[in-house]
């Protein structure tokens, strides 16, 4: 895989949350993965929040892009059939973010105080809990 900084976000920084839209065909062959992502996805879209400065930009050999967003092409690729990588944060809460990573961000200037309003608001309706248990389903198998 080939990693370079972020081209999208405020200062190449992208925080907040995503939607992810999952592409059942190049899944489709994965039977227990569609079933997953169609229990737990609204819709083929997962909700997730995102801190990243770099991004994958090619995927490595093999690998199978499974998902893709507005501020990251490659944002869940799945390797050998047992390996989902994911570029958003399903293991990070809203308030996390904001207590631990946001005032880190605002003193290198990745993102301005002023927009904090703007990054609450954007963190709502997450498919965190449901991402979580899609792994968790997943790794069982």
């Amino acid at each position: 895989a080939v990693v370079s900084t972020q081209s999208t976000g405020e200062c190449g920084f992208v925080f907040g949350a995503a939607d992810t839209m999952i592409n059942y065909s190049a899944i489709s062959e994965h039977k227990q993965l569609t079933s997953l992502f169609k229990k737990y996805s609204t819709g083929g879209v997962m909700r997730l929040l995102e801190s990243h400065r770099d991004e994958v930009q090619t995927i490595a050999k093999g690998g199978i892009l499974i998902g893709s967003s507005k501020s990251c092409k490659n944002e869940m690729v799945l390797v050998r059939n047992n390996i989902i990588s994911m570029q958003s944060h399903p293991d990070l809460s809203p308030k996390l973010m904001m207590d631990k990573i946001w005032p880190a961000i605002v003193e290198k200037g990745a993102v301005s105080e002023a927009k904090r309003d703007f990054y609450e608001q954007e963190m709502t309706n997450l498919h965190t809990i449901p991402c979580l248990q899609l792994i968790r389903e997943f790794l069982k198998h």
